[in-house]
């Protein structure tokens, strides 16, 4: 990788196999770049380290050179990556790789195995490579727990559990390990008795990327949130946040969420996109006490920098979390849409990089788009997809004062 002035290029659209450009990329604490990587033979899966010079890209899996037709829902972490591969004969499964053998393809689950899966999604993975995942076992839908990449799954929920006040079938998706692997965050709407007929995806909260935002149809009138159960296999269900659930700093006192994006884990809080009906904010769940607090909002939150009450406009992707402090991508006015940084513990919002600024620097031109999403910061750096006059990946360090003190 090239670096210029805290930046760092880890590949671009030059290279052949990524002429057809790149998707978000991850980070994993360590300052382990994840990414996508397309060419008109197909996709892959790739990996660079950010913090060492001579560091090559390594490539973890491509369908160009692999038995998988189609790869999808990356995930990483300081031990690895897991992801979903497609295969000939419409098998699927969840795949582990190392960070430090990154071709060496552990399978975590398959599809038509003795297990009985028949289909597989959402993928997650923890730093001690803890497992998530959904999965469908005949009729029954479940969230599973991995022990580790080669343990067999264990079922933490599955489709006849109900909301905590008993109101309603959880119909669940996104689920992420948290640290350590005590349990498993989830996005749920109800299903009612219909489940099919309660999935829109194009009725979510003003997202350019929707898969990423809640499940939402006022129509049928859905309730949603976001829950936790323990890794145990208890089943046992709890709130973090849902529609009646009053949201922190309250704009006024009928102010209710009325959407959600996935939820994203960090060691101490856990952040999501939350709509209300009064604003759309970043929140962020407090582990230890419970406590919900508001990381930036498009009522409150004033954009740094800037002469003037001017508000954030927008939170289209969902966050990234390490320890104390969160970072987001937010729409801004004059070239400030970009990434921002909150450490909750210090109440201090910075930008990191945004619009305005020139990561050309290391790849050639003005920016003309930034993309940034979950788990792309360890604390002390960010990874991001960006548009030059070619298209890239890159890495770029936090501002010193807010670099990692967990």
């Amino acid at each position: 990788p090239a670096s210029a002035d805290g930046l760092t290029t880890i590949a671009t659209s030059n290279v052949s196999v990524f002429a057809s450009g790149f998707s978000f990329p991850l980070l994993a604490p360590g300052s382990t770049v994840v990414f996508d990587g397309y060419d008109s033979a197909g996709s892959g899966i790739y990996s660079a380290a950010a913090g060492q010079k001579q560091q090559h890209t390594a490539k973890i899996v491509s369908t160009s050179s692999s038995e998988f037709t189609s790869l999808a829902s990356a995930a990483t972490s300081a031990g690895g990556t897991v992801f979903l591969g497609t295969g000939n004969g419409s098998s699927m499964g969840v795949y582990f790789a190392a960070h430090d053998q990154p071709g060496n393809l552990v399978p975590v689950v398959v599809t038509g195995g003795e297990q009985g899966f028949t289909s597989v999604s959402n993928p997650s993975v923890d730093a001690e490579n803890h497992i998530a995942f959904e999965g469908k076992v005949g009729n029954s839908s479940g969230l599973y727990f991995v022990a580790h990449p080669s343990a067999r799954p264990k079922l933490v929920v599955d489709s006849s559990a109900k909301f905590p006040d008993g109101k309603g079938r959880l119909c669940f998706e996104f689920p992420s390990v948290i640290s350590q692997g005590t349990g498993v965050v989830f996005f749920s709407s109800n299903c009612g008795s219909h489940e099919a007929t309660l999935r829109n995806r194009n009725r979510m909260c003003r997202s350019r990327r929707s898969v990423d935002h809640a499940i939402q149809d006022e129509a049928l009138n859905l309730d949603a949130g976001i829950f936790f159960t323990t890794s145990g296999g208890s089943e046992k269900v709890s709130t973090i946040a849902d529609f009646q659930t009053p949201p922190p700093d309250a704009v006024n006192g009928n102010e209710t969420f009325v959407a959600f994006s996935r939820p994203v884990p960090g060691e101490e809080y856990i952040a999501f996109i939350g709509e209300t009906t009064d604003r759309l904010g970043i929140f962020a769940y407090h582990i230890e006490t419970g406590k919900l607090v508001v990381v930036a909002d498009t009522y409150h939150t004033l954009v740094p920098g800037v002469t003037g009450k001017t508000h954030f406009g927008d939170f289209p992707n969902p966050p990234s979390v390490s320890g104390t402090k969160i970072a987001f991508y937010a729409e801004a006015p004059e070239a400030l849409s970009g990434v921002y940084m909150l450490d909750v513990a210090e109440a201090k919002l910075e930008p990191v990089v945004t619009m305005i600024d020139n990561p050309g620097k290391a790849g050639g031109g003005a920016l003309t788009y930034l993309g940034f999403g979950a788990n792309a910061f360890d604390g002390e750096k960010i990874a991001f997809y960006a548009v030059t006059s070619i298209d890239g990946i890159f890495v770029a360090d936090v501002p010193s004062s807010n670099a990692a003190t967990n």
